[in-house]
Formats: C-alpha cells, sequence, structure tokens
C-alpha cells in the first residue's frame, strides 16, 4: 500500500507508517472487513467500543454517503482489494455496500490513538456473531486467524521499531560526544598548544574514533535491517555522517600528533657543510643519549 499516494490510506498521525501498513496488510485479506456491514458491527460490539471510546465515533462515521472519485479510483488500484471485490461482489455484498463499508473500516481504524486499540477496535467492527453455514450475503466467518496474524506481526515490526530506535539514540550520542571532542581539539592544533588539557582531549577523540568505527561496523553488519533508513550503510543520512567524522577525527589526531611539545627540540650533530645529519644521532639527541662520536680504539683495553 502506497500510504502517500491518497488520503484514503493515509496512517493515523500517532501510530508509524511501518505498523500501519501491517495492519492494512492483514485486513485487505480478510474478507469480513468488507462483507459485514456497519449497523451489524455496531449491534454486537456496541459495550466493548464505547469501553474503548470508539463508540461515538463509529456511529459518526456510518452515515451512506457517495465515495468521492479520487477515494473509488485509489481503492480500486490496489491488488489485494481488486481481489477482495472480485471474490466477495455480487456473491456477498452489492458493488456499492464493497466500497462504503471498506471505507468506513478504514475511517474507524483511522480515529484509534494507539495501536493497541486500533487492534482491539478491529476485532470487534470485523467479528462475526452469527457465524453458519452455508454463508449468507452480508455474513462474515471466523477470522480469528486473520486477527491473530495481525497482532503477531505487529509485535514483531514493534520489536524492530524499538531496536532502530534504540541504534539511532546510540548513533546520535556518538555523534554528538565525538563532534564535541573534535571541535576541541582542533583549536588546540590550529594554536599548535599542546598541554595536560589537550591531552586529555586527545586521548578522549581517541577514544571516540574507536566507538565510531565501532558503530560504523555495526551498521554495516545489520545492513538488512537497517534498509531505507537514516542509518543504511548504503546512503543513510546518519550513516554517512558518521564516515565524515570518523575521518575528521582521524585527521585532527595525527594533526596534534606532529605537535611538538613545549620545551622540546630536535638536536643535531655538527656536520660538514651540506651533509645530512644521521638519523639515528638525532634520534638519541632527543632521547638525551650520549651521542658523541667514539674512536674505534677508544673502547679498547690500555
Amino acid at each position: 500500500v502506497d500510504l502517500h499516494s491518497t488520503e484514503v490510506f493515509r496512517s493515523p498521525s500517532t501510530i508509524p507508517d511501518q505498523l500501519w501498513e501491517t495492519v492494512l496488510d492483514v485486513a485487505f485479506r480478510d474478507s469480513n472487513f468488507f462483507v459485514i456491514p456497519p449497523s451489524r458491527s455496531l449491534t454486537y460490539s456496541e459495550t466493548q467500543l464505547e469501553k474503548l471510546g470508539m463508540l461515538d465515533t463509529c456511529r459518526a462515521l456510518t452515515a451512506d454517503r457517495p465515495l468521492a472519485q479520487d477515494q473509488l479510483q485509489a481503492l480500486a488500484s490496489n491488488q489485494a482489494i481488486a481481489k477482495m471485490h472480485y471474490d466477495v461482489m455480487p456473491r456477498l455484498i452489492s458493488d456499492e455496500q464493497f466500497w462504503q463499508t471498506l471505507l468506513w473500516r478504514l475511517e474507524v481504524l483511522r480515529k484509534c490513538t494507539s495501536i493497541s486499540q486500533l487492534l482491539d477496535v478491529y476485532e470487534l467492527i470485523t467479528t462475526e456473531a452469527n457465524i453458519g453455514e452455508p454463508r449468507q450475503k452480508l455474513m462474515g466467518v471466523d477470522n480469528k486467524s486473520y486477527c491473530e496474524e495481525m497482532r503477531a506481526r505487529v509485535s514483531e515490526v514493534q520489536g524492530g521499531l524499538e531496536w532502530l530506535s534504540g541504534k539511532q539514540s546510540t548513533v546520535i550520542e556518538g555523534l554528538r560526544n565525538a563532534t564535541g571532542s573534535c571541535q576541541l581539539l582542533n583549536t588546540f592544533v590550529s594554536k599548535e598548544e599542546k598541554t595536560e588539557l589537550s591531552d586529555s582531549v586527545f586521548e578522549s577523540c581517541k577514544y571516540h574514533k574507536s566507538k565510531i568505527a565501532s558503530l560504523i561496523g555495526d551498521l554495516e553488519a545489520n545492513g538488512a535491517k537497517l534498509q531505507n533508513t537514516d542509518l543504511d550503510p548504503q546512503n543513510g543520512e546518519r550513516y554517512l555522517e558518521l564516515l565524515q567524522l570518523n575521518e575528521e577525527l582521524n585527521r585532527s589526531i595525527q594533526a596534534y600528533t606532529g605537535i611538538k611539545a613545549p620545551g622540546s627540540q630536535t638536536v643535531v650533530a655538527s656536520t660538514p657543510s651540506g651533509d645530512v645529519p644521521d638519523q639515528a644521532v638525532v634520534a638519541a639527541a632527543a632521547d638525551g643519549e650520549d651521542f658523541s662520536a667514539k674512536l674505534p680504539w677508544d673502547d679498547e683495553d690500555e
């Protein structure tokens, strides 16, 4: 279902699109959703709907009214709805009643304020109170399997959304903390300043770089679950921010490493003009070692 193609499929404002899509996917395979008239649903479920705070809403939407042309086109273009229309019309319901009943149930569900309320309301307005054989016109069947499937799939999707939300929170926090440390280290680098404070920031940046690299690896390992989200390793906005920050941290860490500590200096042994200083001697000088030249016989025993 393309939730954004038309108003008729739009999800309730308080229910995530992923949950609404799951509900519609099951509902459009449940013939009771199309066949049982609203009046019969209300007759058998008034008390329960009132407890859920939905009775007045259901009643207000029961008035028969013609569908707008754009609504009818949007509904008829859906393959699942078209198949159900072919299966039940006119054997179980007239063409006009089919579309009005479908629109009524969609509008009722869209008035729900939570997914738990929606699932309860769905069962109430699609349950057939008088199941009989053979099936009569405008009569439903036992749709318990659809209600159970809907609850199970919604629960699974909710778990995935909670997992995604946790990942997003971790990434956002990691970006915020690492960005702050990186900016501070860049300040020290621009001043070529090395102090106890700057060293502490330097260590913090190394820690955050390790964390960012770990987050990147985690997202790439879970790429299949993150498709079309801001954490998608293909082109997710947050994922690209992690890559960019990881590179920036690397540059800042390398730049700070090249800054000399206060009071340090490189001592170069005197060499004939034009000669290149011995690098081993320069290194020894930096370590404070005695790098004065020795003659071979200085170490011989007298």
